[in-house]
């Protein structure tokens, strides 16, 4: 026969000891029992007694555990019994984290569910015990009113009806740090930049300064672990700003501390600049800045020069600026308490220095002046300015260091400078050097022939500027000649006969001489008549003289003359003329003279034998014997031959 299947299971659970207890009521003829256990999720743990109870250690927390009890007996071993249901104790939270709201500055901490848990209970605790608790049916709770810049650790048991959990591991939890205190700001008026300090926070890390201004301009500055200071630099000049300072934890950030209040350095002014040329100075213009009581200008160069001024107001001079420079003006304004940083450099030209070391020289052939010069610093052009004693003014205008001047007048003394100009400045002007200009060309130039001498005296009105002159007779074949006066007069005594003369006159002075005059035609006398040829004509009793034929020459004279006194004469615009009814038996000296419209030329001589008279004298003979006509033709003609036929 079976056992009888167990009855009246009863079973208990330990929750100190974490042991499950199961009791029942005997059965008959039970030689033992073989007790089981499962739980829901599969874990089965199985002992055999022979008493009436058992007890298991080995159970999982947080699970229904069924148990049931078989009989063994003799033979055979009943039915399982009814089930006994057994819960375990809640198992231990995992995954606590404990996390603290930056703003709120309350704690949250949360966990994994525990399985068999209904509740839970998280203790936060401080350095001196539990600081406090809280309950949550949920996987987290909240813990107000943490202190700041503290850490805390926080543990959390799962709970049942019937039994706790074993604590959970601790976990850290940070709180916000404390919000810092004793803000303040000292302006670093050299480099303009605010130095912030503070008192250090509890919880802090490190800290962040955060400023801005009335015209939204945000910075920061941070600081490096423990350093309770940090620097605001670039900052806005002129301006009011507004610094508090958080300090940084691991998770959180205290809130800010109370705000400090700070004005930059002034902002130094924007500047322009206002060249007087006459003065050498320079007029500064700014508009105001704020909070700014003084300002100052500072010019240098880059050679070192300097020059400043100081204003209450809104302008101030620099004076006594040197020549041909550039000045980088600076402006700084004073608020009573920081100069602000220099302003943005303006570079100022000032006037261009006057040109140095001016040298003229006259272009003789055109009557201009190549003047030069040393460069003028700070010039951007050259005027060059010639202002005659008469009031005749001329110029020329450059970008280097010289130019031309054209169109002198003559004869003329010329005061010249040189004026630099740059930087829409005109009154640098250099010292003034003088410079003659060519001489005047000579005019009404007159030429008179002395025929008896073939001098030719030639005058003109005098030039302008000239210390001297010099006539230039140029013949028509080439020849020329030339004479030199420091009068209005000149003699030419050298002048070739028969030619065509162009005269003309130069003036000169110590440099140039001036272009020719117009010149004057002249005829010199003519040429002595050459190869003269003188023949009897017997028959008519006439002579013929000719010769070669001169240059300008209007007409020849031929004037014979005989020992008995007779003379004759001819003229001809030719080479030849007939000298009539000359006397037999004479020596006729001839003189030539050639003649033009104003002068005759030198005689030329030559002799002219007029032929002997023949006489047929034998009718005188028969007539009158031959004693007596000897006699009378010997007293008749001297120079007589007389032929007997």
């Amino acid at each position: 026969m079976a056992p009888c299947i167990p009855q009246n299971l009863v079973s208990s659970f330990d929750c100190d000891m974490r042991v499950g207890s199961l009791i029942w009521e005997a059965s008959e003829n039970a030689e033992m029992y073989l007790v089981s256990a499962e739980s829901t999720s599969g874990h089965r743990v199985e002992l055999s007694t022979n008493t009436t109870s058992a007890q298991f250690s080995e159970f999982e927390c947080g699970q229904s555990y069924y148990l049931t009890v078989q009989v063994v007996g003799n033979v055979c071993r009943s039915q399982p019994s009814n089930a006994s249901v057994l819960q375990t104790e809640p198992c231990t939270p995992t995954s606590v984290f404990g996390f603290t709201d930056c703003i709120s500055n309350i704690a949250t901490v949360s966990w994994e569910p525990a399985e068999g848990a209904e509740y839970y209970t998280a203790t936060v605790q401080g350095p001196n015990g539990p600081l406090g608790t809280c309950m949550s049916w949920l996987s987290s709770c909240g813990m107000p009113k943490l202190s700041c810049g503290e850490t805390y650790n926080v543990s959390v048991i799962a709970s049942s009806r019937q039994c706790n959990s074993t604590p959970s591991a601790l976990s850290a939890l940070n709180s916000v740090p404390c919000v810092p205190t004793g803000v303040s700001v000292v302006l670093d008026c050299a480099t303009a930049e605010a130095h912030v300090s503070w008192n250090a926070s509890m919880g802090a890390l490190n800290y962040v300064a955060y400023a801005w201004s009335r015209t939204f301009n945000f910075m920061s500055c941070e600081s490096s672990g423990p350093v309770t200071h940090c620097t605001l630099n670039d900052l806005i000049c002129g301006d009011n700003y507004t610094v508090q300072v958080i300090a940084v934890g691991d998770e959180c950030s205290s809130l800010p501390s109370q705000a400090e209040h700070f004005r930059t350095v002034p902002c130094a002014p924007e500047v322009t600049a206002t060249l007087d040329c006459y003065t050498d100075s320079v007029l500064l213009q700014w508009t105001p800045t704020d909070g700014s009581i003084s300002y100052t200008a500072n010019a240098e160069t880059p050679k070192g020069l300097v020059s400043t001024c100081f204003s209450n107001s809104t302008n101030c001079e620099l004076r006594g600026l040197a020549c041909g420079q550039t000045y980088n003006v600076t402006m700084i304004s004073y608020d009573g308490h920081c100069h602000s940083m220099p302003g943005t450099a303006l570079a100022v030209a000032s006037v261009p220095c006057p040109p140095e070391k001016v040298e003229s020289n006259l272009l003789c052939s055109t009557n201009s002046a190549h003047v030069q010069w040393n460069l003028g610093a700070g010039a951007e052009s050259y005027e060059v300015h010639a202002i005659s004693t008469g009031g005749q003014m001329t110029r020329c205008d450059s970008t280097n260091t010289s130019c031309v001047m054209p169109n002198l007048g003559c004869g003329s003394i010329y005061n010249i400078s040189v004026l630099a100009i740059g930087h829409q400045c005109n009154v640098s002007r250099s010292e003034i050097t003088t410079l003659h200009s060519v001489p005047c060309v000579p005019n009404h130039i007159q030429a008179n022939l002395s025929c008896g001498s073939g001098v030719v005296d030639v005058s003109w009105q005098p030039s302008k500027g000239a210390l001297s002159y010099t006539a230039v007779a140029q013949g028509s074949g080439g020849f020329a000649s030339s004479c030199n006066s420091s009068s209005t007069t000149c003699e030419f005594s050298d002048l070739l006969c028969g030619l065509t003369y162009s005269i003309s006159v130069t003036a000169s002075d110590r440099v140039c001489t001036s272009a020719p005059s117009h010149s004057v035609q002249l005829d010199t006398v003519p040429c002595e008549p050459h190869g003269i040829v003188a023949q009897m004509e017997c028959s008519s009793h006439t002579g013929v003289v000719s010769w070669e034929q001169g240059e300008r020459v209007a007409s020849y004279l031929v004037q014979a003359s005989s020992p008995d006194g007779h003379q004759v004469y001819c003229s001809s615009p030719t080479t030849s003329c007939r000298l009539a009814s000359l006397h037999c038996g004479q020596a006729y000296n001839l003189t030539l003279t050639a003649q033009d419209s104003h002068c005759n030329s030198q005689n030329a001589f030559s002799q002219l034998h007029s032929g002997k008279e023949v006489f047929h004298i034998t009718p005188l003979l028969q007539q009158h014997g031959m004693q007596n006509i000897a006699v009378f033709l010997a007293l008749l003609y001297s120079n007589i031959t007389v032929y007997r036929l």
